[in-house]
């Protein structure tokens, strides 16, 4: 009998250190951050289409309770005032979507062909794509806050590539919604290297998939 408990320690050890192995051969969770942070506002992303809003995504990753996995995702919305108008200087809202990655559902991370709502302009669907992903077993734990950024000021720093709350979107009074499933559309040739490198930086904090 303790032979055979010996030989399942064993077995069991070898698992956990071929696992860990596997995972160092990785982007560290410092590259995977970087990655994302300097690349998901690249111009490509951006959804600037005549007659409709521009759009600029943003990802930071920020500490909350002591851990670096805390993400704010942000998208950066310019409404055209005027159907020949120019977009404004300054993002008229801001969409943040803020989750911790040990939440998210590693195998739900996809990106498909096209984009989520019909857009009335040729070939749209074959320059973007739309990723989602859910959290485990569907919880709510995704926390998301549309900012009203219309007062904004000559000078203002609030641009196109900034993120972050403001203090009126951290107050009580704000009551953010609280869904399990983000929804981003950007460009196709950027969408499955984003895919890879979420799932990678949701493993690495230590993600799991969904019970069913």
């Amino acid at each position: 009998m303790k032979n055979e408990c010996l030989v399942v320690l064993v077995v069991i050890g070898s698992a956990s250190m071929m696992q860990a192995q596997a995972t160092a051969q990785g982007p560290s969770m410092a590259e995977t951050k970087s990655w994302l942070e300097n690349t998901l506002s690249i111009p490509q992303n951006s959804m600037t289409l005549l007659g409709h809003d521009k759009t600029v995504l943003g990802i930071r990753f920020v500490a909350n309770n002591g851990t670096s996995c805390f993400v704010d995702l942000f998208t950066n919305i310019a409404s055209l005032p005027t159907a020949g108008g120019a977009y404004p200087d300054f993002p008229t809202s801001r969409l943040n979507e803020l989750f911790n990655l040990q939440d998210i559902d590693l195998n739900s991370i996809k990106a498909k062909q096209g984009v989520i709502e019909p857009w009335p302009v040729p070939k749209v669907d074959e320059i973007y794509s739309y990723v989602t992903f859910n959290t485990t077993n569907n919880v709510d734990d995704i926390s998301r806050v549309l900012q009203d950024l219309s007062d904004r000021k000559e000078g203002d720093a609030r641009l196109y590539n900034d993120s972050g709350l403001l203090p009126s979107a951290t107050s009580p009074s704000a009551n953010p919604s609280k869904e399990s499933e983000v929804r981003l559309t950007m460009h196709s040739s950027y969408a499955p290297r984003f895919v890879t490198a979420l799932r990678h930086a949701v493993e690495l904090c230590g993600g799991k998939p969904s019970a069913f």
